[in-house]
């Protein structure tokens, strides 16, 4: 399947294979896919080159985001052996507060926040 660098919206539950055979080469690693999800549609995005590239896609796909919130929308990498690297990834106020300053001020720690993303992302990918 070929993705294009906005990512690809997930409709049904995905392996690893499925990501692994979907991952763009778009650095030199390939262990690991980025996704984005939006918190308040329960959406997963998956492949794009940069985290942001996918907020045009989940904002404008209606039939899955009908209350599109950026503030609620978060990413990460998720690497094949199933480790999940948080990450909020477009530094709104809310997001960087929840994050921890220091040499990643996008990381997100707050265990509640994980937990519930951590939810989403498993209804969509099995990992």
């Amino acid at each position: 399947m070929n993705i294009d660098r906005n990512g690809l919206l997930l409709t049904e539950k995905v392996n690893m294979d499925f990501l692994k055979n979907l991952t763009p080469q778009f650095f030199d690693t390939d262990n690991y896919i980025k996704f984005v999800i939006d918190g308040t549609n329960n959406n997963v995005v998956v492949g794009m080159e940069i985290h942001r590239d996918c907020t045009d896609l989940l904002a404008e796909n209606r039939e899955y985001s009908l209350n599109f919130d950026e503030s609620d929308v978060w990413g990460g990498n998720l690497y094949f052996d199933g480790t999940i690297k948080w990450t909020s990834t477009f530094n709104n106020a809310k997001n960087l507060k929840l994050g921890q300053w220091g040499d990643s001020p996008r990381e997100i720690t707050n265990r509640d926040v994980i937990d519930r993303l951590t939810g989403i992302l498993g209804e969509k990918i099995d990992f």
